[in-house]
């Protein structure tokens, strides 16, 4: 109350835009602004834990992913990796930057929390590519990791060649074991993802090895990246890729306003000018944060201290 009697009286006509900047900067923001991440960045804490072997990272196909064996396993602090995205996210750290970082990183969790985003969801290879697409991206491609999605055009061979990204993915154990804060985190080029032993389609033989590669957008030249992550990343949040920039402009209205510009968020259409609220306003914020260089909170102070967000004009 005191605070707000003191709003009030305030005659500084840039009251209003100080009262923004200070709590965007405040600790308690932070710790909001982390819970919108949550899903994006995977930072709840109860999934980092192991409960697959290695070798489901580095091969492609249900019937390759083992047995729990819960004796094999010492879950890594999740404290660690959500101290490290706080940190990025007081610092204001390029959203381009941090997702490249997340998905490129490596090396020992305990070293590294980076690491934790692929980590996360059980240290299942298959589930990475799929959250990746979703949450950077805006395009939900789960549906094609058993077959040919029904109503988009989006082959199980396109999920599988993103998929193949991570093929070269591997968790090397310490003492036994799996995802420990001492597991190491690494990339192994003679990993190769394969087709499945039921893919059933003419394109590809079960146990063909298959080729990392995007079915929108810019090729990837998997040859100019020290690794297949790096050329998966490096791809993801080029600005020759639109949808990495709507893709998060478009959540962050959600955030504020609570409907998108394009709905579902998380899964942004082909075309989206036929299901845009307002396509002009989708680029022109897209624009913006490239102006702003992908910092949320520069971003986000410029949206609340708009009128559609005060709700007042002039």
């Amino acid at each position: 109350p005191e605070e707000v009697s003191a709003f009030q009286t305030n005659t500084d006509p840039n009251k209003r835009e100080a009262l923004i900047d200070r709590l965007v900067e405040s600790e308690e923001f932070v710790n909001h602004f982390l819970g919108f991440l949550d899903d994006l960045l995977r930072v709840d804490g109860a999934r980092l834990k192991a409960v697959a072997y290695p070798e489901c990272l580095s091969k492609i196909g249900k019937e390759q992913i083992a047995e729990i064996r819960r004796d094999q396993f010492s879950p890594p602090p999740p404290e660690s990796y959500r101290d490290w995205v706080k940190t990025q996210i007081q610092g204001d750290r390029p959203w381009n930057q941090l997702v490249k970082e997340i998905l490129t990183a490596s090396g020992k969790y305990s070293e590294n929390p980076a690491t934790g985003y692929l980590l996360a969801e059980h240290g299942i290879g298959l589930i990475n590519p799929s959250h990746a697409m979703t949450a950077f991206a805006g395009v939900e491609i789960t549906c094609a990791q058993c077959h040919d999605h029904p109503y988009e055009e989006i082959y199980q061979m396109d999920y599988l060649r993103i998929a193949a990204f991570f093929g070269e993915l591997q968790i090397q154990p310490v003492d036994g074991k799996l995802l420990s804060a001492d597991a190491n985190l690494v990339d192994e080029p003679t990993n190769r993802a394969r087709l499945p032993s039921d893919y059933r389609y003419n394109d590809g033989t079960p146990g063909d090895p298959v080729s990392p590669g995007v079915y929108f957008g810019a090729t990837v030249d998997r040859e100019k990246s020290p690794t297949a992550r790096a050329a998966f990343a490096d791809w993801l949040t080029a600005e020759s890729n639109p949808r990495f920039t709507y893709n998060i402009v478009n959540r962050l209205w959600e955030h504020l306003y609570g409907t998108a510009l394009v709905e579902p968020a998380c899964n942004l259409p082909g075309h989206l000018g036929d299901v845009a609220h307002d396509l002009e306003l989708l680029e022109y914020l897209a624009a913006l944060m490239k102006e702003k260089d992908y910092r949320l909170k520069a971003f986000l102070k410029l949206l609340c201290k708009t009128e559609a967000f005060s709700g007042t004009k002039g």
